[in-house]
């Protein structure tokens, strides 16, 4: 048996749409092997893969892995204390999202009208209660966000952060997107 894990922005989902044909080739892949996805994407933002039957998910950028039937295989929660840290640092330079375990709240600084779970939040103090597998910043251009993402790797050593273009996931240290997929092989 194989397993193919696909990203979802950009890759599998555009415009918040699969293409009917990609649907169709992954339940067609589904018949003899495992397909999933591997994905910087909190729990609570799956709302564009529910026509799919996903034999697993890997999210958060691998703080979060999860079966087909979303039960945790292995997680990676953050400490809260660095979580607020970060939050409080960065909350006047950069949109925040906080990625939690929670499927019904999707926790931003930002609002996106195309995420009906979005909680606008403006302090740590409304999520402390979550437990919390990554932080991402969102800022203007990739040069801030590059030297945001230098700045945090050097002045947190218990988490990693990871630059995509004009936003950074940060999750717990040894926690990736790579990791995630070690963990599926094994699991499997």
């Amino acid at each position: 048996m194989k397993a193919l894990a696909s990203d979802i922005d950009g890759t599998l989902v555009f415009n918040q749409q699969i293409k009917k044909q990609d649907r169709e080739a992954i339940e067609k892949y589904q018949k003899e092997h495992l397909f999933g996805v591997c994905s910087g994407r909190p729990r609570c933002a799956l709302f564009d893969l529910e026509k799919l039957k996903l034999d697993f998910y890997i999210l958060s950028s691998g703080a979060m892995i999860l079966d087909k039937g979303f039960n945790i295989i292995q997680d990676f929660s953050m400490k809260k204390e660095i979580v607020q840290q970060i939050f409080n640092e960065y909350k006047k330079k950069a949109h925040i999202i906080l990625q939690t375990g929670n499927a019904d709240v999707f926790y931003a600084t930002l609002k996106e009208d195309y995420n009906p779970k979005l909680k606008v939040i403006s302090s740590f103090k409304e999520v402390e209660h979550e437990i919390i597998y990554g932080i991402s910043l969102v800022f203007k251009d990739d040069k801030i966000t590059k030297k945001a993402c230098l700045e945090i790797n050097q002045k947190y050593q218990e988490v990693e952060g990871f630059q995509n273009r004009n936003s950074i996931d940060i999750v717990r240290k040894g926690c990736s997107k790579g990791t995630g997929i070690k963990i599926i092989k094994d699991y499997y």
